[in-house]
């Protein structure tokens, strides 16, 4: 049988205080959202709000990061449900995503393309194709159609202005 001085119960009676609740049970009002108590991270619609430039270059700076450092590595056990160039992979999928939503701004596109190109070191061997499907058909392929219209488009502009001085 266990018995407790009396020093150690008045302890216990003084962490509880006159309640009689336990320390370690929170309050209900506490686990409330706006329960009186301010916040431990800022709130983006407060003062430090992202812009969304700044934060599409966070994110291509992420991408950059993680193609040089973190897509060295293969899964080290790799099963059906986890491919051993699973990252690789979703870095190529964001990427193409990415260069998806801004296809008209060029310094954007060059910015992923750059971003990527550590990664012909980094990926294995074996997404090599992939990774030049990737630069042909998502970045170059569309720089050079767009490069295509601004020419045509200019020669247009250029055989309507000459034709107008006959």
């Amino acid at each position: 049988m266990c018995t407790f001085s009396s020093a150690s119960s008045e302890r216990i009676k003084d962490r509880r205080g006159s309640g009689g609740r336990s320390p370690f049970r929170l309050r209900r009002n506490s686990l409330q959202v706006g329960g009186g108590r301010r916040s431990r991270s800022p709130s983006p619609a407060r003062g430090g709000s992202v812009q969304a430039p700044e934060l599409l270059s966070q994110c291509i700076s992420v991408l950059a990061s993680v193609v040089s450092e973190d897509c060295r590595f293969k899964i080290s056990s790799p099963r059906p449900s986890r491919p051993p160039n699973a990252l690789q992979a979703v870095v190529l999928d964001v990427a193409l995503f990415l260069i998806h939503t801004q296809r008209h701004d060029p310094k954007i596109i060059s910015q992923i393309a750059f971003a990527l190109i550590p990664a012909f070191s980094t990926f294995h061997i074996e997404m090599q194709p992939r990774l030049l499907a990737f630069f042909e058909e998502g970045i170059i392929r569309d720089v050079l159609e767009d490069l295509s219209r601004i020419q045509g488009a200019g020669q247009i502009e250029a055989s309507s202005a000459g034709g107008g001085f006959d």
